[in-house]
C-alpha cells in the first residue's frame, strides 16, 4: 500500500476466515438462550459430549458443524434469528479470533470513543 501513496499508519491487512460462527462462540450462557438449547447439561458441554468442542479449546474445531448441530436440536429453527439474538445479547470482547481482535482493535484505535 505505501507503494501506491498510502501512509504506513492509516492502513491494515487483515485476513478473515469468512466464518461468521467462528467470532460468536463463548462459553456463555447466552448464546444458549439464543438457540433456545434446553438439555439438562450446558450447551457447551453438550457440544463436548458430541465430540464438537474439546474441552481444551477456546471455541469448536468446526465452528459451522457446531451452530448447525446446535440449530437440529434446539427450539430455534431460523438462523438468522439465533444470529440476530447472539448480537444483541453476547459481546465480543471475549472473541479469541485473531483477525476479529485484530479489526476489532484497529476500529477501536482510528476512531476512539469520545
Amino acid at each position: 500500500m505505501e507503494l501506491v501513496g498510502w501512509e504506513k499508519n492509516r492502513f491494515v491487512v487483515i485476513v478473515i476466515d469468512p466464518e461468521l460462527e467462528a467470532w460468536m462462540w463463548q462459553d456463555n450462557p447466552h448464546i444458549a438462550k439464543a438457540f433456545g438449547f434446553n438439555k439438562s447439561s450446558s450447551l457447551r458441554d453438550w457440544l463436548c459430549s458430541q465430540g464438537l468442542w474439546p474441552l481444551d479449546s477456546a471455541k469448536p474445531p468446526d465452528p459451522k458443524l457446531a451452530f448447525e448441530k446446535t440449530l437440529k436440536v434446539s427450539q430455534a429453527k431460523i438462523p438468522s434469528v439465533v444470529f440476530k439474538k447472539i448480537c444483541s445479547s453476547v459481546s465480543f470482547k471475549n472473541c479469541v479470533d485473531g483477525a476479529f481482535g485484530l479489526l476489532k482493535s484497529t476500529l477501536q484505535n482510528w476512531f476512539p470513543h469520545e
